[in-house]
Parts: C-alpha cells; structure tokens; sequence
C-alpha cells in the first residue's frame, strides 16, 4: 500500500512514472563526488561544532571539571562519544547534540562554584 502511494505521489510531483527508489539510489551510488560530498575534517567537531554550540559554557565546563573531579565521570564518556563520531566523514550538529546537556551540567557546576565566590565575598 505505502508503495503505491510513494509511486503515486512521486509520479505527480515529478510528472513521471517512477517505480522505485532505485533511481534514487542508483544516483547516488553512481556519482563520483558521493564519498567527498559533505565532509569535515576528523576534528572538526572540536574546533567548530562544540564551540559553537556550547559558547560560554566551554570556561564554566572547564572551572566544573577542575573544581569538582567527580563530573570527569560525565565529561570522558562525552567526549568519547564524539570522538566515535568524528570518524565518520559526514558531521553534523545534529549527531552530537546528546552530549550538549553533559557539558552543560558540568558547566552548571561551575557556574555554582562561581556564584559561591562572589556571594560570599
């Protein structure tokens, strides 16, 4: 049944009759720029993703891991995960956002760390 609806809608978008997804695939295995389209360097996450991403909370995620040891338990298996993922050619954001809210909680610790400082004083 979903066949025949992809094949209906697909034809009347198109104005042809296509009849299978092959052609898609055929495209795309075919083409000789399929292995350099849309890649980054290994550390490309590192250097552009992350900061990015993250902007001040890299200064507190670093203040957290050095004032509290135990959130380098959160932060190691983080950043493993996006070293696995910075083998595969094709990165995007969206790949590595479970991680955002990892460093963002040892952020928070020093976040804490550095209210602490300027209410006591």
């Amino acid at each position: 049944m979903w066949c025949s609806f992809t094949t209906l809608s697909k034809s009347s978008n198109w104005g042809v009759v296509l009849c299978n997804n092959n052609i898609y695939s055929d495209f795309i295995c075919s083409s000789l720029c399929v292995s350099t389209h849309q890649t980054s360097p290994f550390l490309w996450y590192f250097y552009s993703a992350l900061p990015r991403t993250l902007l001040c909370a890299i200064p507190l995620s670093v203040m957290g891991l050095v004032i509290d040891k135990k959130m380098w338990t959160l932060f190691m298996p983080a950043v493993g995960f996006v070293l696995l993922y910075s083998f595969l050619p094709h990165k995007e954001l969206r790949f590595i956002i479970y991680v955002i809210p990892v460093f963002n909680a040892i952020a928070g610790r020093g976040l804490a760390h550095v209210r602490t400082l300027f209410s006591a004083g």
